[in-house]
């Protein structure tokens, strides 16, 4: 990362697109490795937007296969296989037999093991094993072994589940088999180090032991009686004052602890919901737990590809971070749980950690406000020559699945089908709508403030034709309405402001 970022600087002042467009791309996969995902998708799409600005066809592959990668590691398998098949086909006959090729093979196989269509994940993982075999690829082969053994177990082949775990397991100890080496030996050398220090260290304070019994035998013959009491006395002022040097360093101490505590658990509840950071404190591990009436809201980019080529990175990580403080701030306004950003998206539920009331009616409401906040911001930029993001909502209400995941760098995560179909509604909304589906539209039917435009069936990937509606906020509320619906303050001033 050191010498990429420093190669950047040098790129950039000689002012050679090419060997930018390059570095930048390498920068993209050295963050990918350091598991800065979100970073690492900006950098893999300027370095597309490059290389097609430039016409230089040759690299469109391995860009589209990087960025298929890079999606599949955030979990959005359709996307990823999306650009992965387009890497496919821009392949040239040239290419097709090369180490890129087999990369992009392989990574398809398991974009496809994870959206579980693991006959087509056999067919490819088993297409760049043979790529990867004539290369000598490692680190390929394990990949495309273990991607083999998964599938297999997923279809109860059994024996060929076996075959393929036992030389998935044998590439592995290949690769790994020298690194245990330099580490076991690098602990031995280390061992043996500490043990010589202790050792010196040992012999060093039984010198200067034998050293001060020396010296204190000598001086007490040569002190007279009254010189013993005159040092003793000072022995003791001298002690006083350390013992009292020493309460007052742990009375620091022990504030520098309550301090750190108390940071710790803020940074703590500033990533889990308190219920679940208490029990993370409590038991060291939370449960995960299936949760009614959650609603699931994505955010999305319109362009956002188009956005990343008229911006520079910071400029464009800059006005990304600016909206998401923004939305941040709203959704911490009506109670809603953040969960994560992936790239350009942001994604929030309401009803979380446990049920609440009209929580669907807070998470539409903070939707229409991230919205009519965007809209602010693109009037305020009208005259500056700046490009101006335009956004897709979608909302859906059903049953999820919360916990926490991983043991370091732990977050607060949802899963289940609810999520991905948010995730649907938001792909077949319009800019500026908030879609939401029949079943959050159930919810918030007959809360005032709210007007809805049916949509119909609306044909979506993987889910069949499903009911939606576009929800826009109301010019104002009627007293029968008010009477009907006490809890509803804040959504009338929100209707009025």
């Amino acid at each position: 990362m050191e010498y990429y970022t420093r190669c950047l600087a040098i790129r950039q002042r000689i002012g050679e697109p090419s060997g930018l467009a390059t570095v930048i791309g390498n920068l993209g996969c050295v963050l990918e490795e350091m598991g800065q995902l979100d970073s690492a998708l900006v950098h893999h799409r300027r370095h597309l937007a490059m290389r097609l600005r430039a016409g230089q066809q040759e690299w469109l592959p391995i860009c589209y296969s990087n960025l298929g990668a890079c999606f599949d590691k955030l979990g959005l398998s359709d996307s990823a296989l999306h650009y992965l098949d387009v890497a496919l086909e821009l392949f040239t006959e040239r290419e097709r037999s090369g180490n890129a090729r087999c990369t992009a093979i392989g990574e398809r196989g398991m974009a496809l093991l994870h959206v579980g269509r693991a006959a087509d994940a056999l067919i490819a993982c088993k297409e760049a094993l043979n790529l990867a075999l004539a290369f000598g690829d490692l680190p390929m082969q394990e990949k495309c072994y273990n991607c083999l053994y998964q599938a297999y177990r997923s279809q109860g082949n059994a024996p060929r589940a076996l075959w393929a775990h036992l030389a998935h397991v044998a590439v592995r100890d290949s690769i790994r088999g020298e690194e245990r080496a330099k580490d076991l030996t690098r602990i031995e050398l280390t061992y043996r180090f500490n043990q010589q220090l202790l050792m010196d260290s040992l012999v060093r304070i039984e010198e200067r032991h034998q050293a001060e019994l020396t010296s204190e035998r000598r001086v007490s013959h040569e002190r007279d009686q009254k010189r013993v009491f005159l040092f003793g006395g000072i022995g003791l002022l001298i002690l006083a004052g350390g013992l009292w040097s020493r309460l007052r360093h742990t009375n620091r101490s022990q504030r520098l602890i309550r301090l750190e505590r108390d940071r710790s658990d803020k940074l703590l509840l500033n990533i889990l919901p308190g219920t679940v950071a208490e029990e993370l404190k409590t038991h060291g591990r939370a449960e995960a737990r299936s949760v009614e009436g959650v609603s699931v809201l994505f955010t999305d980019f319109l362009g956002f590809t188009s956005l990343c080529e008229r911006l520079s990175a910071r400029e464009l990580v800059q006005e990304v971070d600016t909206c998401f403080r923004a939305f941040d701030g709203i959704v911490a306004k009506h109670r809603i749980e953040k969960i994560k950003t992936i790239g350009d998206a942001y994604m929030c539920a309401g009803g979380l950690p446990g049920p609440r009331a009209h929580s669907a009616r807070d998470t539409v409401l903070a939707a229409l406000e991230m919205q009519e906040w965007l809209s602010r911001r693109a009037a305020s930029q009208n005259s500056q020559p700046k490009p101006i993001f335009a956004m897709r909502v979608g909302i859906h209400t059903g049953q999820v699945v919360a916990g926490i995941v991983g043991d370091s760098k732990f977050q607060y995560d949802i899963w289940g089908d609810t999520v991905n179909t948010a995730a649907r509604l938001e792909n077949a909304g319009i800019a500026g709508e908030v879609n939401i589906s029949a079943a959050t539209y159930e919810e918030i039917k007959d809360c005032p403030g709210f007007t809805f435009t049916p949509r119909g069936l609306v044909e979506v990937k993987g889910k069949g034709a499903l009911q939606m509606y576009y929800v826009r906020r109301a010019l104002q509320t009627s007293p029968a309405d008010q009477a009907a619906h006490p809890g509803s303050e804040e959504v009338r001033d929100a209707t009025l402001t």
